[in-house]
């Protein structure tokens, strides 16, 4: 397990276009000892990331104003270290798999009790 003190050096930025989800998610994270921000556009993510990118972005496609390949290029090109982490509809999961080559770390389908998974996922992420 990760001690407290290493959790605080991790950022992890939610770009998330439902408000309720993404403070849900936000909270878990900060529970748990990760700094976390959230964003509810592509563009002012982006801008952000310019000046301190995160080690970790969890995304819903739904937000994007750009293709998910795209948005993947732009983060990258920025810092090559960035992790994903992707919430989809289960319809949406299988599609999403050719990403893992491109840092998503893990892809989860909506559901109950999605920011327990997410905080699972980041947990697993951040012990590697």
């Amino acid at each position: 397990m990760i001690d407290l003190e290493l959790k605080q050096q991790f950022t992890i930025a939610i770009l998330i276009l439902k408000k309720d989800l993404s403070a849900e998610l936000r909270a878990e994270l900060v529970a748990a000892g990760y700094r976390s921000d959230v964003f509810h556009n592509q563009t002012e993510l982006l801008d952000t990331l310019k000046f301190k990118p995160p080690h970790i972005v969890v995304i819903h496609p739904e937000v994007l104003i750009t293709s998910l390949s795209d948005f993947v290029q732009s983060v990258l090109m920025i810092s090559d270290e960035v992790k994903f982490i992707c919430l989809a509809p289960m319809s949406q999961v299988h599609n999403l798999a050719e990403y893992r080559e491109y840092g998503f770390r893990e892809i989860i389908p909506e559901g109950e009790d999605l920011h327990i998974r997410v905080r699972w996922a980041v947990e697993e992420i951040t012990q590697s």
